[in-house]
């Protein structure tokens, strides 16, 4: 009797998981036995609401709702660093002395038009200190420091509303996610148990669907072993917020990977046996 290979499903990123997935139900629908039809939908269904879900917070993410924030501190600071270049110039030798102080600092800035989110706010916050020191007496005499107020005011606001939304939504949004991965994986466990009983009754189409599945997981199995062993000591987390539960996980199963067993019963993504990896 053939069954699938092991895997342990919570080591896979979202994209991995709901990728490895996706390419079930396209295998799964080759398969012709009608009575696996009704398993073979709910497997589909499970699968397509995951990555939706996904799609959908990925474009309401913290990085994506603080956007506009982010839009608007840039153009202040455009707009601060065009007024202060073209000002070099001016006909009054003190403002023009304050004007170049302006300058200077702007222009020994890294700019942050060229950076990630959460690098220019480090960058703004930098910039809006250096820029402080010139005295705000100075500043105020060349019409400058109300284009810092709002600077300084616009970054604030982007770093308030980036915090809020990836604490507020960070929670929810991995909790949620769980729930999809296990409700997915739950359905594909069904099917695969149905798939590996037909398959011993002597259904071809299941044991192709079983042989061209165990293909994928023993590629994404080999993926997942070599970027573990290349994994960086460390990471960008403005980048990986997104797999950061994947990658927990895969620290705190790696002690009972020994212990667990190809042929266990089918559970969650946490403990599944139609794909927990074997420690062998």
């Amino acid at each position: 009797m053939k069954t699938i290979n092991a895997i342990t499903y919570n080591r896979l990123r979202n994209d991995e998981f709901f990728g490895l997935l996706s390419h079930g139900v396209t295998l799964a629908r080759e398969i012709t036995e009608k009575d696996l039809q009704s398993p073979i939908n709910a497997f589909a269904a499970a699968v397509k609401e995951l990555g939706e879900f996904l799609e959908t917070s990925f474009a309401e993410s913290a990085a994506a709702q603080a956007g506009l924030m982010d839009k608007e501190r840039n153009s202040v600071y455009s707009s601060c660093k065009r007024v202060s270049q073209g000002s070099l110039d001016y006909p009054d030798e003190a403002q023009a002395a304050v004007w170049a102080q302006v300058w200077r600092v702007i222009s020994e800035s890294p700019n942050p038009l060229t950076n990630n989110q959460v690098q220019s706010t480090g960058i703004y916050l930098n910039l809006i200190s250096a820029l402080r020191k010139i005295g705000d007496d100075a500043l105020e005499s060349v019409g400058f420091k109300v284009r810092l107020d709002q600077l300084e005011a616009a970054n604030s606001k982007f770093m308030e509303c980036y915090n809020a939304r990836l604490t507020e939504r960070g929670q929810r949004e991995l909790e949620h996610t769980r729930k999809l991965r296990d409700a997915s994986l739950e359905a594909f466990n069904k099917l695969v148990a149905l798939a590996t009983y037909k398959e011993a009754e002597g259904s071809a189409a299941c044991g192709t669907f079983i042989d061209s599945m165990n293909e994928a997981i023993d590629v994404k199995k080999a993926q997942v072993k070599a970027r573990s062993a290349a994994k960086p000591k460390k990471k960008d987390d403005s980048k990986n917020a997104a797999n950061s539960a994947a990658d927990a996980a895969e620290a705190a199963n790696a002690a009972a990977d020994a212990a667990e067993a190809a042929n266990a019963a089918p559970t969650t993504d946490n403990a599944s046996s139609v794909g927990v990896e074997n420690a062998a």
